[in-house]
C-alpha cells in the first residue's frame, strides 16, 4: 500500500492545511477512468493505493496516467 497526503499549497514553514476537497476530487475522477483508489486519514486528505503484486507493468502505467491527469485537472 501507498498513499499520498495532499494539502493545501502555502509557503514553506507554515502549518500543512488538509485538502480533503482535492482527493474527493481525484478520487471520483479516478473512478469514472476505471482507477479504483481509497481515501483515508483523519481529516480525509490521504489517498491510497493498493494495487495488486501482480499488476502488469501495462495496466500500472494506465493507472499512473488516469491519476497525472486528475492532478492535472485539480
Amino acid at each position: 500500500m501507498m498513499a499520498i497526503e495532499l494539502v493545501q499549497p502555502g509557503t514553506a514553514g507554515t502549518t500543512k492545511v488538509p485538502n480533503p476537497e482535492a482527493v474527493t476530487a481525484l478520487a471520483a475522477h479516478a473512478a469514472q477512468n476505471g482507477v479504483l483508489v481509497l481515501t483515508a486519514g483523519t481529516w480525509g486528505n490521504v489517498l491510497r493505493f493498493l494495487p495488486s503484486l501482480a499488476i502488469s507493468d501495462e495496466l500500472l502505467e494506465d493507472a499512473l496516467g488516469v491519476l497525472a491527469d486528475g492532478f492535472a485537472s485539480l
